[in-house]
């Protein structure tokens, strides 16, 4: 399972999908969607946020501070 984009996937319901359109076109477009982020990213930013607090550079509120800005940007955060 992925996540994917509500308003990217509504504005291709909007602009792809007719009266005539049938259950294929309906699952090509759903499977067509990008997903929401990026896990890999966020893997990566989380593994290294795992050896900074490994080092005892960041107190737990911090990590847990850092954790969630990773997961709400997708893994676009700078841990160091």
């Amino acid at each position: 399972m992925r996540l994917i984009d509500e308003e990217t996937l509504m504005n291709d319901i909007q602009n792809t999908i007719t009266e005539k359109s049938s259950t294929i076109d309906w699952l090509n477009m759903i499977y067509r969607q990008p997903t929401a982020y990026d896990v890999e990213k966020v893997v990566e930013q989380l593994e290294k946020l795992e050896d900074i607090f490994k080092a005892g550079s960041y107190n737990i509120a911090t990590g847990l501070n850092k954790t969630i800005d990773i997961v709400k940007k997708g893994g676009g955060v700078n841990v160091n």
